[in-house]
C-alpha cells in the first residue's frame, strides 16, 4: 500500500480561518483523505492523499482518484469490496469540500503564483469512469453464453461433436449443440476408451466420449 501524505497544514496566523490547503495554500480548507485503488487479479495498489484541502483542490483530487479507481480497480478479484469502500470514503470527503467557500489566498503562505487545482470534468462525464465497469459487466453477462443457453455444457451426454479438421477426422473436436450442425452424438462419457466397447470415441484430456455417427440405424454404445 502506498500512503501519499501531503505536507503539514499551515495554520492561519490570525487563528480565525482554520487550516490551509496543503496543495495551494488557500483558505478555507477541510481535513479529509481521498483514496484511490487499482489492481489486476492479485496485484493491488492502494493510495491515499491526506489534506486539508480547499474546495477546488479537494474536488479535483476526488474526481481524479474516483475515476481512476473505477477504471483501474474493477479488475482485482476483491473489487466488489474495495471499489465500493473507496467510493464511500471519497464521497464523504467530497461532502466536506462542497461545504467550503470559494478559495482565497493565504495572506502569508500563498505565493502569488499559487492557484487551486482545476476540478475538471465530473466523475461520470469521464469515459474512463464507466467504460471499464461496463466492459466488465458485459464480460460477466456473456460468460454463461460460452457454455450454451442456460449454462448448458455440450461436452457431456446429450451434446454433439463436430469434426474440426479438413480431413473429416476427430483429431480436434468441437462440442456443439445437437440443434446446430454436427457429425456425431455423445452417448457416454467414460474414464477409459475401453468403456466405449468398440464404438468410435474422441478424447479431450482424461475423458473419453463415446460417439455415434448421427445416422439412423446405428446402435448407441451402452452408458
Amino acid at each position: 500500500m502506498t500512503d501519499v501524505t501531503s505536507a503539514s497544514a499551515l495554520d492561519d496566523p490570525a487563528g480565525q480561518a482554520g487550516p490551509v490547503c496543503v496543495m495551494c495554500h488557500h483558505l478555507p480548507a477541510a481535513p479529509a483523505t481521498v483514496y484511490q485503488v487499482s489492481g489486476v487479479l492479485v496485484y493491488l495498489r492502494w493510495n491515499r492523499e491526506r489534506g486539508p484541502f480547499c474546495r477546488d483542490c479537494g474536488t479535483a483530487l476526488f474526481r481524479d482518484a474516483t475515476a481512476r479507481s473505477l477504471s483501474g480497480g474493477v479488475w482485482h478479484f476483491l473489487s466488489p469490496v474495495l471499489v465500493p469502500v473507496v467510493l464511500a470514503r471519497n464521497l464523504a470527503a467530497r461532502r466536506e469540500f462542497t461545504r467550503l467557500d470559494e478559495p482565497r489566498p493565504h495572506p502569508v503562505a500563498a505565493a502569488p503564483n499559487h492557484r487551486p487545482l482545476v476540478p475538471g470534468r465530473p466523475v461520470m462525464r469521464r469515459p474512463a469512469s464507466w467504460l471499464a465497469p461496463v466492459l466488465l459487466a458485459a464480460l460477466v453477462a456473456l460468460a454463461p453464453l460460452t457454455a450454451g443457453p442456460g449454462g448448458q455444457r455440450y461436452d457431456q451426454v446429450g451434446g454433439c461433436v463436430s469434426r474440426s479438421t479438413p480431413l473429416g477426422r476427430y483429431d480436434a473436436v468441437r462440442f456443439v449443440s445437437c440443434a446446430d450442425k454436427h457429425d456425431a452424438r455423445i452417448e457416454a462419457v467414460v474414464p477409459d476408451w475401453t468403456g466405449c466397447r468398440g464404438h468410435e470415441y474422441v478424447t479431450d484430456g482424461s475423458r473419453f466420449y463415446c460417439i455415434t455417427e448421427d445416422r439412423p440405424g446405428l446402435t448407441p454404445p451402452p452408458s
